[in-house]
């Protein structure tokens, strides 16, 4: 099921185009990309997508990340969502893998 489901979902070749879509649905927000980035394999199903976003702000534009790591372990699925500052992407790339290894460490099946 579980490797279905990531067929899919994760790597079909519309799913960047649909997280895209959905955030150029919101309002103050620009899509700068939207991008699929290696992800280190802590399991045999592993794979991230990062958005860079520009918002507007009564300040000016501020450009954001938000990357999304999905993980397969067993019969489980399971999504990390991180949102940080553009600037600060080396210190979410270390916090998302840190984050994915508890969230594995802790998954069953």
């Amino acid at each position: 099921m579980v490797q279905a489901d990531w067929q899919r979902t994760v790597v079909h070749s519309q799913t960047l185009r649909c997280f895209r879509e959905v955030a150029a649905k919101e309002s103050g927000v620009k899509v700068v990309s939207v991008t699929r980035l290696p992800f280190p394999a802590l399991t045999r199903l592993a794979a991230r997508v990062r958005m860079v976003l520009d918002y507007t702000t009564p300040n000016g534009n501020v450009r954001m990340l938000m990357d999304f790591v999905f993980l397969g372990k067993g019969r489980s699925e399971l999504t990390l969502i991180v949102g940080a500052p553009y600037g600060d992407r080396a210190t979410a790339d270390a916090a998302e893998v840190r984050l994915a290894r508890i969230m594995l460490g802790r998954t069953r099946a």
